[in-house]
């Protein structure tokens, strides 16, 4: 066995099931690009060499997404090759991949009324059939983790709840609760038993493994009338976002997804993209209508674009809606005024503020005055003696 070969053994060993085998497939497309253009796959790679498989891969007709995942077996290769000390330094630690901007989940989901149309109808099939689909869309469980459960698994009460152990992915244990309807469902198909996997084949009374539910739930879809291709994760993909849409908190849903970054939750995310709930909307009505903290020093009214100020800031933490709508209310009112007063404020002066003269002040008040009190801290310190006014920082704080 080479030295390239017993690296690949020891580094697969860490892993077992579907990482096992995909990092194995990995591995192998190396170690063949390496013998086609004569090189050990190991030792006498170079950070070149890297750059060129990952040209390859993309030329191959890979997605940009997909050279990266083919890319985590060769790098976790190399990185524990260098912990070993079989290699002085890791080629692929720098190697520059391809990046992936996704904002959103491609998973092809359901939305409320899909997911309910499906729950309903795996009903009708058979009771294994009610019980799978209530696993994968109302507790967002995997494949392999809906054909696991073992009657056993949800036996427990635990604070008032009943409550569904499992060994999730890369072999993390999890609890969660089960609702009233799900729990319903659950013994149904449990039926007399007392032990033993859940969820069964109804023709042959079976354990079902990780291609039966995807059978299972094909068959479902079918009979639902959902006319594209689910899978089941399109079940726990809608279970995510429907939790978002319902309003879950963003940690609540990632603890029902059972994921380690947050990043992963936010991409099941589908409100991201409402434009009606971003951001610039109250950043407008903000910036339009809510004065600085001392408004009443400088003397300015509290009215502004003929929106009071409680009447603007009640605005902003209403609904979702209410930033657009208030700054088309103020765009409406403000065509009433002249092009020279578009902000209708009341100044010591009796004068009317323009609205470029109103956000410059509003900008360079505060920049004034802390330059203000640097010049009476350099004074007091004795770097500068000239004792004007505005130069005691008593006289600052009473500006």
């Amino acid at each position: 066995m080479s030295t390239a070969q017993l690296a690949a053994v020891s580094y697969l060993a860490r892993y077992s099931g579907h990482t096992h085998a995909l990092y194995e497939y990995q591995l192998r497309e190396w170690f063949s690009w390496c013998e086609e253009y004569g090189l050990d796959p190991l030792v006498a790679v170079q950070r070149a060499h890297v750059e060129l498989y990952i040209r390859q891969l993309g030329d191959r007709g890979l997605m940009d997404s997909s050279v990266v995942t083919m890319m985590h077996g060769v790098r976790g290769f190399f990185r524990f090759a260098h912990i070993d000390g079989l290699i002085p330094s890791d080629p692929a630690v720098y190697a520059r991949l391809p990046k992936v901007h996704r904002d959103e989940s491609c998973t092809q989901g359901l939305d409320r009324l899909e997911l309910i149309r499906f729950l309903q109808v795996a009903q009708t099939i058979s009771i294994h059939h009610g019980a799978l689909a209530y696993l994968l869309g109302i507790n967002a469980l995997r494949a392999s983790e809906a054909a696991a459960v073992r009657i056993e698994d949800y036996a427990e009460t635990l604070r008032g709840h009943r409550v569904l152990h499992l060994v999730g992915k890369g072999n993390k244990p999890a609890t969660m609760p089960i609702t009233v309807p799900v729990l319903r469902v659950l013994e149904a198909c449990r039926g007399e038993r007392t032990s033993g996997r859940l969820i069964l084949r109804p023709l042959t009374g079976n354990p079902v493994d990780r291609r039966d539910v995807y059978r299972m739930v094909a068959r479902i879809a079918k009979a639902a009338g959902i006319p594209r291709h689910i899978s089941p994760h399109s079940l726990r993909h809608a279970a995510i976002t429907n939790a978002l849409d319902a309003g879950v908190p963003l940690r609540d849903a990632q603890i029902l997804a059972r994921h380690a970054d947050p990043r992963t939750t936010e991409h099941y995310d589908r409100a991201r993209g409402n434009l009606d709930r971003h951001g610039v909307h109250f950043l407008t009505a903000y910036v339009a209508g809510v004065e600085p903290s001392n408004s009443q020093s400088v003397g300015v009214s509290h009215t502004v674009v003929g929106l009071p100020i409680d009447s603007v800031r009640s605005g902003v933490r209403s609904a979702p809606r209410s930033g657009l709508k208030l700054m088309l209310e103020s765009l409406d009112h403000s065509r009433t005024i002249s092009s020279d007063q578009k902000v209708r404020v009341d100044l010591t002066q009796g004068a009317p503020e323009s609205c470029s003269n109103r956000l410059n002040r509003i900008i360079e008040q505060p920049l004034h005055r802390l330059n203000q009190g640097f010049e009476a801290r350099r004074d007091q310190s004795g770097k500068r003696t000239s004792h004007g006014p505005g130069n005691d920082i008593a006289d600052v704080e009473r500006q």
